[in-house]
């Protein structure tokens, strides 16, 4: 960063009148001059409006002048040798061009130009450069009175621990989403083994439900098996003895059957004979015969045929009884085998059910062994994978640790501290400080006088500002080591409640360093300072109710507007 010429109009208390100045290479130390209300110091804030677009306490649109509106702000930088960075601002309304070398970076692929400008020009933060590059009273914090995070963030960019930072930063993004990830799978663990329990307890239940019921229809269909035994026994036993019965009837009836047929038989020779004794033939040896003597013959033979046809006829009125006998017997076995049947197929079916019951489970037990599994599967899954994000989480917090403001930064703190503690000694010599200024590893001011420790809370007004700029100038020097092009420094009222030894000190010191480092120092204040010791003079006044900015090189006449 080094400011080579800077141009304006209806910038705050400015108006349309083209204001410009221009920045010499050697440096130089600045008085301004001006009534209060001339806009002295908003002077002090065309640097930061120039590289940042904001200032504390200001909106963007209040920047431009009240009454013109259409604030304009132009600046080039000599970002690195050789390369000229244009910034071009506008407020209300708001625009930002910015060109390398008179070509548009857009032109490279860049779109956020004020990162390119706080990266690739500044170098700084806007509160650092707020607080060091561009003071105003309004704007400054005491040094050895701020926060520890204030001053952390101010010698992290001193000592160049930007990069430590972004690591710690991006140890603690990777830090922070392991830890989110390791409390999914706590969680999503939990979850599978809540799941898994009220599984378990489900099937338990479950258990216990269905062994209360199983116990009870066991025993319901042990004691209905128990009836239907003597049940299907007397079936089988009355089967028994109704079939005994008709095996008596089909003997009796085949007895019958056989004298039938005897009888049948019987009566069919008598026939046969009878035929021929009608054909007038000898029964036995068919020869013709006509005596009378065989007519008795005949007639015993018709007497046997009529015996033997009563015969039949009685045994035929006998035959039905054997028939209707056999009917009822064979209905009553079919009921009794009905009977049976029906009882077995009870019976069976009873004890089908009961074996089923003694070794099937419901439908609801496969599904709860199911769940129970499938989580534990899950789980088991889950946990392997949480022993990753364990380890990275140990992996991790190391880093962090490292990292950390108590880690490595530390160590390079405590190799620096030395080096900016002699630069605080040597800028309190020079201002004629009768105290020992240095800062611990913590960087918490020490002060002593004598050997003797001093609370910073019982300095004055005065002494705790000449502290504070001793400690500033000597930042400025370490800050001009990393950032060569460094040519402003721009105090506003910081003088303020200093003594006038102190001022001649702190004037001739700044002097010293203007020549010294190449830097452009500017001083404001309400109070008379000795010009002889100065290179510019600028004098801000009210023309017309706008502010007007005329630029004078000291001891060879006016510089001009």
């Amino acid at each position: 960063m080094k400011l080579k010429s800077i141009e304006w109009r209806n910038i705050g208390p400015f108006g349309n009148k083209m204001q410009s100045l221009e920045l010499p290479d050697e440096g130089g130390l600045w008085m301004v001059l001006g009534k209060n209300g001339n806009g002295k110091s908003f002077f002090v804030n065309l640097p930061k409006i120039l590289y940042y677009g904001r200032l504390d306490r200001f909106k963007k649109d209040e920047i431009a002048n009240r009454l013109n509106k259409h604030g304009w702000i132009k600046g080039v930088d000599e970002a690195s040798p050789g390369n000229f960075i244009t910034i071009e601002r506008s407020f209300s309304p708001s625009s930002l061009d910015v060109a390398k070398n008179d070509d548009d970076i857009g032109k490279a692929g860049i779109t956020d130009y004020q990162t390119y400008i706080d990266t690739e020009v500044t170098g700084l933060p806007y509160h650092i450069f707020s607080n060091i590059i561009s003071l105003s009273i309004n704007d400054f914090k005491s040094f050895i009175s701020m926060t520890p995070h204030d001053k952390r963030v101010i010698i992290d960019k001193l000592f160049a621990m930007e990069i430590i930072n972004k690591m710690n930063e991006l140890v603690k993004k990777d830090l922070r989403d392991v830890r989110f990830n390791m409390d999914v799978f706590d969680r999503e663990i939990i979850s599978l083994k809540a799941n898994i329990d009220v599984a378990v307890k489900e099937l338990q239940r479950l258990q216990e439900k269905v062994n209360e019921d199983n116990t009870s229809k066991i025993a319901n269909l042990a004691k209905q098996l128990e009836e239907y035994k003597p049940k299907l026994q007397e079936g089988y036993d009355k089967k028994k003895e109704w079939e005994g019965k008709k095996d008596e009837i089909v003997r009796a009836q085949n007895t019958f059957m056989k004298q039938k047929v005897k009888i049948i038989h019987t009566i069919n020779h008598i026939r046969e004979k009878i035929d021929l004794f009608n054909q007038e033939k000898c029964p036995t040896c068919a020869t013709p015969f006509n005596d009378t003597r065989f007519d008795l013959i005949k007639g015993q033979l018709q007497e046997d045929i009529d015996i033997q046809n009563s015969k039949l006829d009685q045994l035929k009125s006998e035959e039905t009884k054997y028939t209707t006998m056999l009917e009822k017997i064979n209905e009553g076995i079919n009921k009794i085998n009905n009977f049976i049947i029906n009882v077995q197929t009870t019976y069976r079916t009873l004890e089908s059910e009961m074996n089923k019951l003694k070794m099937d489970k419901p439908q609801e037990f496969t599904s709860i062994q199911n769940i129970i599994s499938e989580n534990t599967t899950a789980l088991t899954t889950k946990s392997e994978e949480k022993v990753k994000y364990d380890e990275d989480y140990k992996y991790l917090a190391i880093l962090e640790q490292l990292y950390s403001d108590t880690g490595v930064k530390k160590k390079i703190l405590e190799s620096y501290l030395p080096t900016l503690n002699k630069e605080i000694e040597y800028t309190l010599h020079e201002l004629h400080f009768p105290y020992n200024l240095t800062f611990n590893s913590e960087f918490e001011p020490d002060m002593t006088h004598l050997g003797i420790e001093i609370g910073v809370d019982t300095l004055s007004t005065g002494e705790k500002k000449r502290v504070d700029l001793a400690v500033l100038i000597s930042i400025i020097r370490m800050l001009k080591r990393k950032y060569p092009g460094l040519n402003i420094f721009m105090l506003d009222e910081v003088l303020s409640s200093i003594d006038g030894d102190g001022i001649f000190d702190i004037i001739g010191l700044l002097q010293k360093i203007s020549k010294d480092l190449q830097m452009n120092i500017f001083v404001i204040n309400h109070s008379p300072l000795p010009i002889e010791q100065f290179d510019y003079r600028i004098e801000i006044n009210k023309n017309a109710g706008f502010s007007d900015l005329t630029v004078e090189k000291l001891n060879e006449g006016n510089a001009g507007e």
